[in-house]
């Protein structure tokens, strides 16, 4: 188990520090290569750690809780979501007319957050299998590289701050959000195709304000409550999603394929719309749900006092924010032509439909233990896992 846990951390290093090449990432070399981490990259890294850091302690907002942990801790969080979208939008759209191409490289930037991420990783296991007494909710192995590869704590705290709502949810996607609108700025007059380069950068800014509208629920998802602080986790918000999470729009403007037609351009940007609208409506079924805010919902009744709903969307399948999450993704990856460019700027797509997938075993893994005879009904009442009538 250990050799594939390496394998996978050295083939996600090497993916995440070649897709932030050029020539990788548009189909010209598929030579490795390893650009060398720069003052600039960092500097830049920890001033938007910091900066995000203070928006959270500063912004107001009321307090909720999230579900409590086998260790019998109650994580507690401040809403105040929507408002460091806005206001990171803002200042963003201010300082827009100044933007210009960073001194620092992609590439730079790649190597600076790997480095940076595995060290940070290293620090979490340390912290973790060293705490005494051990945190509430931490579990070791006599597996180092596996404990380092899963993470030790679920709820890890720095100077104040939780590592997961302050990374997750907010660095990395804040990163994501703005990435976009960054690109159409700079790579305005380079682009060859400024139409699909405009959809992408829009659909993916549309698809992380409604995280940040959503950012509650989130804290209820597997991320959240099953994932610990370790390489998957953390290092996965810090590397894999500003490298991965952005080659459709990096490809778009960079690559210099032959302009998509104009009708698969919007036709793939109205699919893309749709499938967001879907994922939030879905999302916000369940939200409402879990807080009894949703009149005539038909569900079964579990003997821990909750309910699987089985009405609206997720009386369609099991996971309808999946197949909504995954479709987008595509229609992300389509606009960034991959059968021109190259299969690299699908990768995201491709891995988020496995993660979505494992996602979805995990899931039901977990509920048909939590649950036992309520979710077998639920699942002859909702037969389909992923796609109606499908699978």
């Amino acid at each position: 188990m250990a050799i594939i846990h390496v394998a996978i951390i050295s083939a996600s290093v090497w993916l995440t520090q070649s897709l932030a090449h050029r020539e990788f990432l548009c189909g010209a070399s598929y030579a490795a290569r390893m650009a060398q981490p720069s003052l600039a990259s960092a500097a830049t890294v920890a001033l938007c750690v910091a900066a995000v850091a203070l928006l959270d302690v500063c912004l107001p907002g009321a307090r909720y809780e999230g579900p409590k942990t086998e260790g019998g801790v109650v994580p507690s969080y401040t809403d105040n979501a929507a408002a460091h979208c806005l206001l990171v939008n803002v200042a963003f759209l201010l300082a827009l007319p100044l933007l210009s191409e960073s001194q620092a490289t992609f590439a730079e930037l790649a190597s600076t957050l790997n480095v940076g991420a595995l060290a940070f990783c290293a620090w979490l296991y340390y912290g973790g299998v060293r705490a005494f007494p051990p945190r509430p909710d931490s579990a070791t192995t006599d597996d180092l590289v596996r404990d380092f590869f899963w993470g030790v704590d679920l709820y890890p705290r720095v100077c104040g701050f939780d590592v997961k709502r302050l990374l997750n949810c907010r660095v990395s996607m804040t990163f994501w959000m703005l990435h976009g609108l960054y690109l159409l700025r700079v790579s305005w007059e380079t682009t060859s195709d400024r139409l699909a380069l405009s959809v992408c950068a829009l659909l993916q800014w549309a698809y992380l304000v409604k995280f940040f509208v959503w950012e509650r629920g989130y804290m209820h998802s597997i991320d959240i409550i099953m994932d610990r602080c370790g390489f998957y986790e953390t290092w996965g918000v810090l590397v894999f999603v500003p490298t991965v999470y952005t080659v459709h729009t990096r490809a778009i403007a960079a690559c210099g394929a032959p302009p998509l037609p104009v009708a698969w351009a919007v036709g793939l940007g109205g699919l893309g719309a749709f499938s967001l609208a879907c994922n939030y409506i879905a999302d916000r079924e369940r939200l409402l749900f879990r807080s009894g805010k949703l009149p005539g919902a038909a569900f079964v009744p579990t003997g821990s006092g909750e309910g699987l709903l089985h009405s609206g969307w997720w009386g369609l399948c099991r996971h309808p924010q999946y197949l909504s999450e995954a479709t987008f993704a595509w229609c992300l990856a389509l606009l960034s032509q991959p059968w021109s460019n190259g299969w690299q700027t699908s990768s995201y797509a491709s891995i988020l439909t496995i993660v979505l997938l494992h996602r979805t075993f995990r899931d039901e893994r977990k509920c048909a233990l939590k649950y036992g005879h309520a979710y077998q009904r639920y699942c002859s009442l909702v037969p389909y896992r992923v796609v109606p009538f499908v699978w």
